[in-house]
Protein backbone atom coordinates (compact mmCIF):
# COMPACT_ATOMS: atom_id res chain seq x y z
CA UNK A 1 0.00 0.00 0.00
CA UNK A 2 2.96 2.06 0.74
CA UNK A 3 4.24 1.92 -3.04
CA UNK A 4 1.00 2.52 -3.87
CA UNK A 5 0.82 5.69 -2.30
CA UNK A 6 3.87 6.98 -3.20
CA UNK A 7 2.77 6.31 -6.71
CA UNK A 8 -0.69 8.42 -6.46
CA UNK A 9 1.16 11.20 -4.33
CA UNK A 10 4.18 11.14 -7.26
CA UNK A 11 1.44 11.02 -10.10
CA UNK A 12 -0.33 13.87 -8.26
CA UNK A 13 2.92 16.53 -7.26
CA UNK A 14 3.59 15.72 -11.38
CA UNK A 15 0.22 16.67 -12.85
CA UNK A 16 0.16 19.28 -9.94
CA UNK A 17 3.35 20.98 -11.84
CA UNK A 18 1.88 20.48 -14.99
CA UNK A 19 -1.39 21.81 -14.39
CA UNK A 20 -0.43 24.38 -12.87
CA UNK A 21 1.74 25.55 -15.60
CA UNK A 22 -1.44 24.43 -18.32
CA UNK A 23 -3.70 26.45 -16.11
CA UNK A 24 -1.68 29.76 -16.03
CA UNK A 25 -1.56 29.26 -20.14
CA UNK A 26 -5.09 28.83 -20.32
CA UNK A 27 -5.62 32.16 -18.57
CA UNK A 28 -3.34 33.49 -20.34
CA UNK A 29 -4.79 32.55 -23.99
CA UNK A 30 -8.09 33.87 -22.80
CA UNK A 31 -6.50 37.18 -21.09
CA UNK A 32 -4.74 37.63 -24.49
CA UNK A 33 -8.08 36.98 -26.29
CA UNK A 34 -10.18 39.91 -23.74
CA UNK A 35 -6.85 41.88 -24.62
CA UNK A 36 -6.98 41.95 -28.64
CA UNK A 37 -10.01 40.92 -29.77
CA UNK A 38 -12.52 42.78 -27.40
CA UNK A 39 -14.95 42.94 -30.32
CA UNK A 40 -15.47 39.10 -30.83
CA UNK A 41 -14.91 38.24 -27.40
CA UNK A 42 -18.87 37.26 -27.47
CA UNK A 43 -18.54 35.01 -30.78
CA UNK A 44 -15.29 33.80 -29.06
CA UNK A 45 -16.98 32.46 -25.66
CA UNK A 46 -20.32 30.68 -27.39
CA UNK A 47 -17.68 29.06 -30.06
CA UNK A 48 -15.90 27.73 -26.92
CA UNK A 49 -18.88 26.24 -25.27
CA UNK A 50 -19.83 25.09 -29.12
CA UNK A 51 -17.29 23.12 -29.38
CA UNK A 52 -17.69 20.87 -26.76
CA UNK A 53 -21.36 19.94 -27.73
CA UNK A 54 -20.26 18.98 -31.37
CA UNK A 55 -17.50 17.05 -30.23
CA UNK A 56 -19.71 15.04 -27.37
CA UNK A 57 -22.51 13.77 -30.32
CA UNK A 58 -19.83 11.40 -31.43
CA UNK A 59 -17.52 10.77 -28.47
CA UNK A 60 -20.01 7.83 -27.15
CA UNK A 61 -18.44 8.23 -23.66
CA UNK A 62 -15.39 6.33 -25.20
CA UNK A 63 -13.01 8.50 -23.85
CA UNK A 64 -13.46 8.03 -19.79
CA UNK A 65 -14.37 4.65 -21.04
CA UNK A 66 -11.02 3.75 -21.89
CA UNK A 67 -8.97 5.20 -19.03
CA UNK A 68 -11.64 3.24 -16.75
CA UNK A 69 -11.29 -0.39 -18.43
CA UNK A 70 -7.94 0.05 -19.67
CA UNK A 71 -6.85 0.33 -15.93
CA UNK A 72 -9.02 -2.17 -15.11
CA UNK A 73 -7.76 -4.44 -17.63
CA UNK A 74 -4.50 -4.17 -16.32
CA UNK A 75 -4.84 -4.70 -13.27
CA UNK A 76 -6.69 -7.60 -14.03
CA UNK A 77 -3.65 -9.13 -16.08
CA UNK A 78 -6.04 -9.17 -19.04
CA UNK A 79 -3.26 -7.36 -21.05
CA UNK A 80 -4.12 -9.15 -24.26
CA UNK A 81 -7.38 -6.61 -24.35
CA UNK A 82 -5.32 -3.32 -23.80
CA UNK A 83 -4.65 -2.85 -27.49
CA UNK A 84 -7.51 -3.91 -29.58
CA UNK A 85 -9.87 -1.75 -26.22
CA UNK A 86 -8.20 1.08 -27.57
CA UNK A 87 -7.66 1.14 -31.73
CA UNK A 88 -10.88 -0.27 -31.96
CA UNK A 89 -13.02 2.41 -30.23
CA UNK A 90 -11.14 4.75 -30.96
CA UNK A 91 -11.83 3.85 -34.57
CA UNK A 92 -15.79 4.19 -34.01
CA UNK A 93 -15.60 7.28 -32.43
CA UNK A 94 -13.79 8.56 -35.08
CA UNK A 95 -16.00 7.17 -37.93
CA UNK A 96 -18.69 8.58 -36.43
CA UNK A 97 -18.05 11.77 -35.99
CA UNK A 98 -17.25 12.15 -39.73
CA UNK A 99 -20.69 11.42 -39.63
CA UNK A 100 -22.13 13.76 -37.15
CA UNK A 101 -19.71 17.01 -38.12
CA UNK A 102 -22.09 17.05 -42.15
CA UNK A 103 -25.21 17.02 -39.77
CA UNK A 104 -23.77 20.07 -37.81
CA UNK A 105 -22.06 21.46 -41.33
CA UNK A 106 -26.18 22.35 -42.45
CA UNK A 107 -27.17 23.66 -39.56
CA UNK A 108 -24.19 25.93 -38.74
CA UNK A 109 -26.64 28.92 -40.47
CA UNK A 110 -29.21 28.47 -37.98
CA UNK A 111 -26.56 28.59 -35.26
CA UNK A 112 -25.29 31.89 -36.25
CA UNK A 113 -28.87 33.28 -36.86
CA UNK A 114 -29.83 32.56 -32.99
CA UNK A 115 -26.81 34.28 -31.81
CA UNK A 116 -27.48 36.98 -34.27
CA UNK A 117 -23.39 36.77 -34.32
CA UNK A 118 -22.01 37.53 -38.35
CA UNK A 119 -19.31 36.09 -36.59
CA UNK A 120 -19.98 33.00 -35.49
CA UNK A 121 -20.44 31.06 -39.27
CA UNK A 122 -17.01 30.59 -39.90
CA UNK A 123 -15.89 29.67 -36.62
CA UNK A 124 -18.39 26.99 -36.57
CA UNK A 125 -17.63 25.58 -39.78
CA UNK A 126 -13.68 25.73 -38.61
CA UNK A 127 -15.35 24.16 -35.32
CA UNK A 128 -16.66 21.45 -37.39
CA UNK A 129 -14.25 20.20 -40.07
CA UNK A 130 -12.04 19.93 -36.92
CA UNK A 131 -14.12 18.03 -34.60
CA UNK A 132 -13.31 14.57 -35.87
CA UNK A 133 -9.37 15.10 -35.34
CA UNK A 134 -10.19 16.91 -31.89
CA UNK A 135 -12.07 13.78 -30.57
CA UNK A 136 -8.56 11.78 -30.71
CA UNK A 137 -6.83 14.04 -28.23
CA UNK A 138 -8.75 13.11 -24.77
CA UNK A 139 -9.15 9.13 -26.23
CA UNK A 140 -5.29 9.62 -26.36
CA UNK A 141 -4.70 11.31 -23.04
CA UNK A 142 -7.47 8.71 -21.43
CA UNK A 143 -5.07 5.76 -22.95
CA UNK A 144 -2.25 6.87 -21.09
CA UNK A 145 -4.16 7.72 -18.08
CA UNK A 146 -5.59 4.38 -17.48
CA UNK A 147 -1.71 2.93 -18.21
CA UNK A 148 -0.73 5.31 -15.71
CA UNK A 149 1.53 6.87 -17.45
CA UNK A 150 1.72 10.49 -15.58
CA UNK A 151 4.25 11.79 -16.85
CA UNK A 152 3.70 11.32 -20.51
CA UNK A 153 0.09 13.04 -19.73
CA UNK A 154 2.14 16.04 -18.07
CA UNK A 155 4.38 16.43 -20.92
CA UNK A 156 1.41 16.43 -23.48
CA UNK A 157 -0.80 18.54 -21.98
CA UNK A 158 1.99 21.21 -21.13
CA UNK A 159 2.94 20.78 -25.30
CA UNK A 160 -0.91 21.35 -26.17
CA UNK A 161 -1.11 24.51 -23.98
CA UNK A 162 2.29 26.03 -25.08
CA UNK A 163 1.52 25.58 -29.25
CA UNK A 164 -1.93 27.24 -27.77
CA UNK A 165 -0.24 30.27 -27.00
CA UNK A 166 2.44 30.25 -29.70
CA UNK A 167 0.09 30.13 -32.12
CA UNK A 168 -2.38 32.84 -30.72
CA UNK A 169 0.58 35.06 -30.47
CA UNK A 170 1.65 34.84 -33.55
CA UNK A 171 -1.90 35.88 -35.19
CA UNK A 172 -1.78 38.49 -33.08
CA UNK A 173 1.50 40.42 -33.09
CA UNK A 174 2.96 38.46 -36.24
CA UNK A 175 -0.02 38.31 -38.37
CA UNK A 176 -1.93 41.31 -37.24
CA UNK A 177 -5.00 39.59 -37.25
CA UNK A 178 -6.36 39.28 -33.58
CA UNK A 179 -9.70 37.72 -34.39
CA UNK A 180 -12.19 35.27 -32.76
CA UNK A 181 -11.54 33.52 -35.44
CA UNK A 182 -8.04 33.18 -35.13
CA UNK A 183 -8.07 32.25 -31.63
CA UNK A 184 -10.06 29.37 -32.57
CA UNK A 185 -7.46 28.12 -35.00
CA UNK A 186 -4.99 28.30 -32.49
CA UNK A 187 -6.35 25.99 -30.56
CA UNK A 188 -7.29 23.54 -33.87
CA UNK A 189 -3.98 23.70 -34.60
CA UNK A 190 -2.56 22.95 -31.44
CA UNK A 191 -5.04 19.50 -31.26
CA UNK A 192 -3.65 18.54 -34.53
CA UNK A 193 -0.01 18.76 -33.33
CA UNK A 194 -0.34 17.20 -30.12
CA UNK A 195 -2.38 14.17 -31.55
CA UNK A 196 1.07 13.17 -33.67
CA UNK A 197 3.26 13.38 -30.41
CA UNK A 198 0.47 11.37 -28.61
CA UNK A 199 0.31 8.47 -31.03
CA UNK A 200 4.46 8.19 -30.80
CA UNK A 201 3.68 8.16 -27.22
CA UNK A 202 1.20 5.73 -27.47
CA UNK A 203 3.35 3.38 -29.58
CA UNK A 204 6.38 3.95 -27.90
CA UNK A 205 4.44 2.43 -24.51
CA UNK A 206 2.14 0.07 -26.73
CA UNK A 207 4.78 -2.47 -28.19
CA UNK A 208 4.17 -5.18 -25.79
CA UNK A 209 0.49 -4.66 -25.68
CA UNK A 210 0.44 -4.62 -29.48
CA UNK A 211 2.17 -8.14 -29.62
CA UNK A 212 0.17 -9.52 -27.45
CA UNK A 213 -3.15 -8.50 -28.93
CA UNK A 214 -3.73 -11.79 -29.98
CA UNK A 215 -7.18 -12.31 -29.53
CA UNK A 216 -9.76 -10.19 -29.72
CA UNK A 217 -11.91 -8.86 -27.15
CA UNK A 218 -15.46 -10.37 -27.09
CA UNK A 219 -19.01 -8.70 -27.61
CA UNK A 220 -19.42 -9.42 -24.20
CA UNK A 221 -16.08 -7.48 -23.25
CA UNK A 222 -18.04 -4.68 -25.97
CA UNK A 223 -21.30 -4.61 -24.06
CA UNK A 224 -19.54 -3.88 -20.81
CA UNK A 225 -17.75 -0.77 -22.44
CA UNK A 226 -20.53 0.23 -23.85
CA UNK A 227 -22.59 -0.37 -20.60
CA UNK A 228 -20.44 1.83 -18.75
CA UNK A 229 -19.69 4.25 -21.58
CA UNK A 230 -23.19 5.21 -22.73
CA UNK A 231 -24.49 6.42 -19.49
CA UNK A 232 -21.74 8.34 -18.81
CA UNK A 233 -21.66 9.88 -21.75
CA UNK A 234 -25.42 11.01 -21.77
CA UNK A 235 -24.58 12.15 -18.26
CA UNK A 236 -21.31 14.05 -19.50
CA UNK A 237 -24.21 16.33 -21.67
CA UNK A 238 -25.44 17.06 -18.11
CA UNK A 239 -22.13 18.01 -16.75
CA UNK A 240 -21.28 20.06 -20.03
CA UNK A 241 -24.40 22.09 -19.89
CA UNK A 242 -23.99 23.10 -15.94
CA UNK A 243 -21.62 24.67 -17.15
CA UNK A 244 -21.86 25.91 -20.14
CA UNK A 245 -26.18 26.79 -20.11
CA UNK A 246 -25.48 30.00 -18.61
CA UNK A 247 -23.34 31.32 -21.09
CA UNK A 248 -25.52 30.14 -24.21
CA UNK A 249 -28.91 31.08 -22.54
CA UNK A 250 -27.18 34.42 -21.79
CA UNK A 251 -25.60 34.79 -25.28
CA UNK A 252 -28.99 35.01 -26.70
CA UNK A 253 -30.31 37.66 -24.32
CA UNK A 254 -27.79 39.97 -23.85
CA UNK A 255 -24.90 42.37 -25.91
CA UNK A 256 -21.57 40.73 -26.58
CA UNK A 257 -20.03 43.38 -23.35
CA UNK A 258 -22.21 41.55 -20.79
CA UNK A 259 -21.79 38.34 -21.98
CA UNK A 260 -17.86 38.76 -21.88
CA UNK A 261 -17.72 39.92 -18.50
CA UNK A 262 -20.24 36.91 -17.64
CA UNK A 263 -17.81 34.58 -19.33
CA UNK A 264 -14.78 36.33 -17.50
CA UNK A 265 -16.41 36.05 -13.94
CA UNK A 266 -17.15 32.15 -14.94
CA UNK A 267 -13.63 31.68 -16.13
CA UNK A 268 -12.56 32.70 -12.75
CA UNK A 269 -14.85 30.58 -10.54
CA UNK A 270 -14.23 27.84 -12.13
CA UNK A 271 -10.54 26.98 -11.17
CA UNK A 272 -12.04 26.75 -7.61
CA UNK A 273 -13.59 23.67 -8.44
CA UNK A 274 -11.66 22.34 -12.03
CA UNK A 275 -8.10 23.00 -11.30
CA UNK A 276 -7.81 20.70 -8.07
CA UNK A 277 -10.47 18.12 -9.25
CA UNK A 278 -7.63 17.83 -12.72
CA UNK A 279 -4.84 17.21 -10.56
CA UNK A 280 -6.47 14.44 -8.17
CA UNK A 281 -8.93 13.04 -10.62
CA UNK A 282 -6.22 12.21 -13.62
CA UNK A 283 -4.14 10.19 -10.92
CA UNK A 284 -7.01 8.83 -8.85
CA UNK A 285 -9.09 7.66 -11.04
CA UNK A 286 -7.29 5.13 -12.46
CA UNK A 287 -5.59 4.17 -9.53
CA UNK A 288 -8.86 3.60 -7.90
CA UNK A 289 -10.35 1.45 -10.84
CA UNK A 290 -6.63 -0.53 -10.78
CA UNK A 291 -7.15 -1.60 -6.64
CA UNK A 292 -11.29 -2.57 -7.74
CA UNK A 293 -9.64 -4.69 -10.88
CA UNK A 294 -7.75 -6.42 -8.29
CA UNK A 295 -10.30 -7.10 -6.06
CA UNK A 296 -9.07 -4.69 -3.21
CA UNK A 297 -12.10 -2.50 -2.94
CA UNK A 298 -11.24 -2.00 1.16
CA UNK A 299 -8.19 -0.14 -0.35
CA UNK A 300 -9.90 1.73 -2.70
CA UNK A 301 -12.22 3.16 -0.34
CA UNK A 302 -9.52 3.95 1.98
CA UNK A 303 -7.70 6.12 -1.00
CA UNK A 304 -10.94 7.99 -1.86
CA UNK A 305 -11.59 8.64 2.20
CA UNK A 306 -7.80 9.85 2.00
CA UNK A 307 -8.43 12.23 -0.87
CA UNK A 308 -11.15 13.98 0.25
CA UNK A 309 -8.16 15.87 2.85
CA UNK A 310 -6.14 17.03 -0.20
CA UNK A 311 -9.31 17.93 -2.07
CA UNK A 312 -10.32 20.68 1.12
CA UNK A 313 -6.58 21.25 1.52
CA UNK A 314 -5.97 22.27 -1.80
CA UNK A 315 -8.79 24.18 -3.01
CA UNK A 316 -10.53 25.92 -0.14
CA UNK A 317 -7.73 28.97 -0.26
CA UNK A 318 -8.77 29.31 -3.90
CA UNK A 319 -12.31 30.01 -2.64
CA UNK A 320 -10.94 32.12 0.28
CA UNK A 321 -9.34 34.28 -2.78
CA UNK A 322 -11.72 34.69 -4.84
CA UNK A 323 -14.33 35.99 -2.18
CA UNK A 324 -12.08 37.76 -0.19
CA UNK A 325 -10.14 39.90 -3.14
CA UNK A 326 -12.89 39.67 -6.23
CA UNK A 327 -11.99 42.85 -7.52
CA UNK A 328 -8.21 42.88 -6.68
CA UNK A 329 -8.08 39.68 -8.86
CA UNK A 330 -10.37 41.10 -11.66
CA UNK A 331 -8.19 44.25 -12.22
CA UNK A 332 -4.36 42.12 -11.76
CA UNK A 333 -5.79 39.42 -14.31
CA UNK A 334 -7.82 42.91 -16.67
CA UNK A 335 -5.94 45.81 -15.59
CA UNK A 336 -8.00 49.18 -17.22
CA UNK A 337 -11.18 46.83 -17.94
CA UNK A 338 -14.91 47.10 -17.36
CA UNK A 339 -15.39 43.69 -16.52
CA UNK A 340 -14.51 44.37 -12.75
CA UNK A 341 -18.26 46.01 -12.89
CA UNK A 342 -19.50 42.34 -12.63
CA UNK A 343 -17.14 40.73 -9.62
CA UNK A 344 -20.31 40.16 -7.78
CA UNK A 345 -21.25 36.95 -9.82
CA UNK A 346 -18.33 35.84 -7.88
CA UNK A 347 -19.71 35.58 -5.13
CA UNK A 348 -22.61 33.10 -6.71
CA UNK A 349 -20.58 31.29 -9.30
CA UNK A 350 -17.11 30.62 -6.73
CA UNK A 351 -18.82 28.44 -4.06
CA UNK A 352 -21.31 26.74 -6.83
CA UNK A 353 -17.56 25.39 -8.23
CA UNK A 354 -16.24 24.93 -5.07
CA UNK A 355 -19.02 22.08 -4.45
CA UNK A 356 -16.93 20.15 -7.25
CA UNK A 357 -14.03 19.23 -4.88
CA UNK A 358 -16.48 19.13 -1.83
CA UNK A 359 -17.78 15.62 -3.92
CA UNK A 360 -14.55 14.89 -5.47
CA UNK A 361 -13.11 11.64 -4.12
CA UNK A 362 -16.79 10.45 -3.54
CA UNK A 363 -17.07 10.55 -7.64
CA UNK A 364 -13.93 9.20 -8.14
CA UNK A 365 -15.09 6.20 -6.44
CA UNK A 366 -18.01 6.04 -8.05
CA UNK A 367 -16.38 6.31 -11.79
CA UNK A 368 -14.44 3.39 -10.47
CA UNK A 369 -16.63 1.28 -9.53
CA UNK A 370 -18.76 1.24 -12.78
CA UNK A 371 -21.33 3.46 -11.07
CA UNK A 372 -22.59 4.90 -14.20
CA UNK A 373 -26.36 5.72 -13.44
CA UNK A 374 -25.44 7.78 -10.11
CA UNK A 375 -23.88 9.73 -13.45
CA UNK A 376 -27.14 9.60 -15.05
CA UNK A 377 -29.11 10.65 -12.05
CA UNK A 378 -27.04 13.49 -12.04
CA UNK A 379 -27.62 14.30 -15.47
CA UNK A 380 -31.06 14.28 -14.86
CA UNK A 381 -31.04 16.47 -11.59
CA UNK A 382 -28.54 19.33 -13.51
CA UNK A 383 -29.35 19.75 -17.18
CA UNK A 384 -33.30 20.05 -17.10
CA UNK A 385 -33.36 22.33 -14.03
CA UNK A 386 -30.67 23.78 -15.05
CA UNK A 387 -32.38 24.84 -18.67
CA UNK A 388 -35.02 25.74 -17.45
CA UNK A 389 -33.63 28.30 -14.11
CA UNK A 390 -31.59 30.27 -17.13
CA UNK A 391 -34.40 30.00 -19.65
CA UNK A 392 -36.59 31.96 -16.71
CA UNK A 393 -33.90 33.48 -14.49
CA UNK A 394 -31.88 35.38 -17.21
CA UNK A 395 -34.78 37.59 -18.68
CA UNK A 396 -35.79 38.44 -15.18
CA UNK A 397 -32.39 39.27 -13.85
CA UNK A 398 -29.61 39.34 -16.83
CA UNK A 399 -26.27 37.83 -15.60
CA UNK A 400 -26.99 37.53 -11.73
CA UNK A 401 -30.32 34.96 -12.71
CA UNK A 402 -27.41 32.86 -14.25
CA UNK A 403 -25.43 32.67 -11.47
CA UNK A 404 -28.31 31.28 -9.47
CA UNK A 405 -29.43 29.36 -11.98
CA UNK A 406 -25.61 27.65 -12.38
CA UNK A 407 -25.67 27.09 -8.19
CA UNK A 408 -29.00 25.80 -7.40
CA UNK A 409 -27.76 22.96 -10.39
CA UNK A 410 -24.38 22.26 -8.67
CA UNK A 411 -25.42 22.46 -5.29
CA UNK A 412 -28.10 19.51 -6.31
CA UNK A 413 -25.80 17.41 -8.75
CA UNK A 414 -22.70 17.52 -6.19
CA UNK A 415 -24.64 16.61 -3.43
CA UNK A 416 -25.90 13.46 -4.94
CA UNK A 417 -22.28 12.01 -5.93
CA UNK A 418 -21.77 12.71 -2.06
CA UNK A 419 -24.38 10.30 -0.88
CA UNK A 420 -23.70 7.92 -3.53
CA UNK A 421 -20.41 7.55 -2.27
CA UNK A 422 -20.89 7.26 1.19
CA UNK A 423 -22.85 4.07 0.51
CA UNK A 424 -19.47 2.62 -0.50
CA UNK A 425 -17.80 3.71 3.21
CA UNK A 426 -16.24 6.43 2.15
CA UNK A 427 -16.07 9.53 4.83
CA UNK A 428 -14.38 13.00 4.89
CA UNK A 429 -11.21 12.58 6.25
CA UNK A 430 -10.71 13.19 9.76
CA UNK A 431 -8.91 16.52 9.52
CA UNK A 432 -11.67 18.02 7.44
CA UNK A 433 -12.62 19.89 9.98
CA UNK A 434 -9.18 20.88 10.96
CA UNK A 435 -8.64 21.96 7.15
CA UNK A 436 -12.06 24.46 7.43
CA UNK A 437 -11.55 26.25 11.33
CA UNK A 438 -7.39 26.94 9.86
CA UNK A 439 -8.84 27.94 6.35
CA UNK A 440 -11.50 30.25 8.49
CA UNK A 441 -9.49 31.92 10.79
CA UNK A 442 -6.58 32.75 8.03
CA UNK A 443 -9.60 34.09 5.86
CA UNK A 444 -10.82 35.99 8.45
CA UNK A 445 -6.98 37.89 8.67
CA UNK A 446 -7.26 38.61 5.12
CA UNK A 447 -10.55 39.90 5.17
CA UNK A 448 -9.30 42.56 8.10
CA UNK A 449 -5.93 42.88 5.67
CA UNK A 450 -8.30 43.91 2.96
CA UNK A 451 -10.71 45.91 4.90
CA UNK A 452 -7.80 47.94 6.64
CA UNK A 453 -5.68 48.31 3.57
CA UNK A 454 -5.96 49.48 -0.10
CA UNK A 455 -3.69 46.61 -1.17
CA UNK A 456 -1.41 46.73 -4.52
CA UNK A 457 -0.59 44.21 -6.60
CA UNK A 458 3.11 43.82 -5.28
CA UNK A 459 0.99 43.63 -1.66
CA UNK A 460 -1.27 41.32 -2.85
CA UNK A 461 1.56 38.93 -3.89
CA UNK A 462 3.59 39.02 -0.31
CA UNK A 463 0.25 38.46 1.35
CA UNK A 464 -0.43 35.77 -0.54
CA UNK A 465 3.16 34.06 0.10
CA UNK A 466 2.84 35.00 3.77
CA UNK A 467 -0.72 32.85 3.67
CA UNK A 468 0.97 30.18 1.82
CA UNK A 469 3.69 30.20 4.77
CA UNK A 470 1.68 30.18 7.52
CA UNK A 471 -1.01 28.13 5.62
CA UNK A 472 1.37 25.23 5.74
CA UNK A 473 3.06 25.58 8.83
CA UNK A 474 -0.54 25.64 10.82
CA UNK A 475 -1.11 22.40 8.54
CA UNK A 476 2.11 20.87 9.72
CA UNK A 477 1.62 21.67 14.10
CA UNK A 478 -2.23 20.31 13.23
CA UNK A 479 -0.49 17.25 12.23
CA UNK A 480 -2.52 17.41 8.91
CA UNK A 481 0.14 17.31 6.63
CA UNK A 482 3.14 15.34 8.30
CA UNK A 483 6.63 13.96 7.34
CA UNK A 484 5.01 10.81 5.93
CA UNK A 485 3.25 13.32 3.40
CA UNK A 486 6.29 14.87 2.44
CA UNK A 487 8.40 12.01 1.53
CA UNK A 488 5.36 9.91 -0.23
CA UNK A 489 5.53 13.49 -2.44
CA UNK A 490 9.30 13.50 -2.89
CA UNK A 491 9.21 9.61 -3.40
CA UNK A 492 10.88 8.32 -0.46
CA UNK A 493 9.78 4.81 1.01
CA UNK A 494 9.58 4.78 4.60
Amino acid sequence: MNKLASSIAKGSFLISISSTINKLLAILFVLLVLWYVPDNIGAFSIAMALIGIITLVPSLGIPPSLTRFIAYYTGRKEIHKIWPTYKNLTLLMFIIALATSLIFYFSAGRISDFYNNSNLSDILMLIIIASPFILIHPANIAYLKGLRKFKAVAVLSLFFMIVQVIALLYFIFYADEPTAYNAILSKVLSYLLVIILEFIFILYFSTDFIKKANRKITWKDYKEIFSYGIPLYLSSYGSYLANWTDTLVLGHYVEDACLAGYYTMSMIARNVGYFVSMILSTVLNPTITYLIGKGDDENAVKVSTHATKWYLLLSTPLLLAILIFPKQIISIVLPNSNYVNYYYLLYALAPSFYMITLSGAYRNLLWAKGRTDVFMKVSGIIVIPNIILNVIFIPLFGPIGAAVATAISFVSAESLYIMEGRRYGVRYHKDSIKIIMINVILGLLLFAANFMFNLNMIEMVGLAGMFAVLYITMLYLSKIITINDIHLIIHKQQ
